[in-house]
């Protein structure tokens, strides 16, 4: 059950998808051991780029795996958790948003799908359970709520309304209460 897959030193953005694209595939089908799940995931989170390939790969897939994290996968991630803790909460946070998004443009499918990417990033959050990244939630909540904080430069970036605020403290209070 030996996997060819290999993390390049450098990982590039594009290059971390297609990584994380063969490891979906590998995991689906039980060709890959559990270790080198979590060896892979490890190296891909390592650095940013290797971090967002990831997750737009894994929190997309169409595959259910990645709607249960499991252990060797939420360990790899806790291994970065200053890139990993920044990331999620703006994933939970922009897909939240963007379910608003989708349904005020008459686009259901769409709006299951970022409902989707939310509630996988929600269990994330959950089974890491890391104070940075908790910290980083509670950041973000704090900017959604106020419209101030380290991250009101990102929630206007992207121009969300109220509406979309509140989705997006809905959703982080929802992954950071306790289990």
């Amino acid at each position: 059950m030996n996997s060819p897959l290999t993390v390049p030193e450098n990982v590039s953005f594009a290059e971390a998808i297609a990584v994380t694209e063969q490891l979906m595939e590998a995991i689906a089908t039980g060709n890959i051991d559990q270790s080198e799940i979590e060896t892979r995931v490890r190296d891909l989170v390592a650095s940013r780029d290797g971090a967002r390939g990831f997750f737009v790969a894994y929190l997309t897939d169409s595959r259910p795996q990645s709607d249960r994290p499991s252990p060797e996968i939420c360990r790899a991630l806790s291994s970065s958790e200053e890139i990993v803790g920044e990331l999620l909460a703006k994933n939970i946070s922009m897909s939240a948003a963007m379910v608003l998004t989708h349904q005020r443009q008459n686009h259901p499918e769409m709006a299951v799908d970022s409902a989707k990417v939310r509630d996988r990033s929600a269990r994330l959050i959950r089974c890491l359970n890391s104070s940075v990244l908790r910290e980083n939630c509670r950041q973000m909540l704090e900017s959604a709520r106020t419209g101030e904080g380290i991250y009101r430069s990102f929630l206007e970036k992207w121009g969300y309304d109220d509406e979309q605020r509140q989705a997006i403290v809905t959703a982080l209070e929802g992954a950071i209460a306790a289990p």
